[in-house]
């Protein structure tokens, strides 16, 4: 079975696996078939001559979960990444994956194994448009499921039919998603600027960054990724900073309570904004409204003109902690 544990000196163990059993299934539907977690050892681990039954009209979606494997086709061989899936037929030798040879240690992955003829026709429209390699981000819900689900204590588990096709369905979704959103990366200067001037115009509101993505169109995973990039920081830090620097303004140039001041920042809990507040700048509200003085005013004005220069997306006039 393909979910056996194997001997100590062969090339791989799977070590959580989980087999689908459809309750009323439904002919041509998308359906899981297999779900393993396991790990390669050696370079003795390649797809193309591990001793598997044969599927014929199946198809494989391995993830792989850290360091270590390696991609091929035709045309290149390359390390994959955390994250990298190889979509691919069994029974088909254009594309394969394997053990790194130079790499030390062991290669985890987990694949998920299904068929039916419309995702066959699925996956093969996928791999004439996007290719064979896809990347998914390894802490993504798709792939986090995926990851309890193999878990399965009886190694059996029981899914409806459309239970079945939502879990192959949303994995390919979520596959194609990534790499259309990657395609569409020089635009991403544009969507970081309308991402970042939406939220200094909504301090006030409370959201999450998976909304935020969701408002501009793309998922959570990308809009996080392109942050870090063009950034420098996840989103969710870039708007406690925001929140933070702008609370600075009003604390200079208002008189307004404390707790107005966080209010119209988006903070509801005063504990909260106090030990954000004090994260980043090093000195409660209260203190920074009374040492706030005419140098330090000088000093974030210039860091703010300089950081408006290299983005033209921040107000060289504004003063504040070092801006997000």
């Amino acid at each position: 079975p393909l979910g056996a544990p194997v001997l100590a000196e062969a090339s791989f163990n799977m070590f959580s696996f989980t087999y689908f059993r459809i309750l009323e299934e439904v002919p041509d539907w998308p359906t899981p078939f297999y779900l393993g977690r396991g790990e390669a050892y050696n370079p003795h681990y390649n797809s193309l001559t591990n001793p598997v039954p044969p599927l014929k009209w199946h198809y494989v979606a391995k993830i792989s979960l850290g360091e270590g494997g390696l991609y091929g086709d035709a045309e290149r061989t390359v390390p994959m990444r955390p994250g990298d899936v190889v979509l691919r037929e069994f029974g088909k030798t254009e594309v394969w994956d394997r053990y790194n040879p130079e790499h030390t240690g062991d290669w985890q992955f987990i694949g998920l194994i299904f068929r039916g003829a419309s995702a066959l026709t699925l996956c093969r429209s996928m791999c004439q448009t996007f290719g064979h390699l896809y990347h998914l981000p390894t802490d993504s819900t798709v792939v986090q499921n995926l990851i309890v689900m193999a878990e399965q204590p009886t190694q059996n588990t029981d899914i409806t039919a459309t239970a079945g096709v939502k879990l192959v369905v949303d994995l390919l979704l979520a596959m194609a998603h990534e790499t259309e959103q990657a395609r569409i990366e020089p635009n991403s200067g544009r969507l970081i600027q309308a991402v970042t001037e939406y939220i200094r115009a909504n301090l006030d509101k409370d959201y999450s960054v998976a909304q935020l993505a969701e408002m501009h169109g793309v998922s959570r995973e990308h809009l996080t990724r392109l942050f870090k990039q063009s950034v420098g920081r996840p989103p969710h830090e870039y708007i406690i900073q925001a929140r933070i620097h702008e609370a600075c303004q009003l604390l200079i140039h208002t008189s307004l309570p404390t707790k107005t001041v966080a209010a119209r920042v988006g903070f509801q809990s005063m504990s909260t904004f106090f030990r954000k507040f004090r994260q980043i700048t090093s000195q409660s509200p209260n203190g920074y409204r009374q040492t706030a003085s005419r140098s330090d005013v000088s000093y974030f004005a210039d860091a703010l003109k300089n950081e408006s220069e290299d983005t033209g997306q921040l107000d060289g006039s504004r003063v504040g902690p070092s801006p997000p």
